[in-house]
């Protein structure tokens, strides 16, 4: 059980940590740019 819960914990914070990161260097590159930021292809690869 706690492993479970230890390695439940481990991917939560990997899987918010890591498209976190991506999305604001992405949006702080594209900051002029707010028709890329907001489209498919700007966002969802990171998911």
């Amino acid at each position: 059980m706690l492993f479970i819960l230890h390695y439940f914990k481990t991917s939560v914070i990997m899987l918010l940590s890591l498209p976190l990161s991506m999305i604001i260097t992405f949006c702080r590159l594209n900051l002029g740019n707010p028709i890329i930021r907001y489209s498919n292809d700007g966002l969802r690869p990171w998911y």
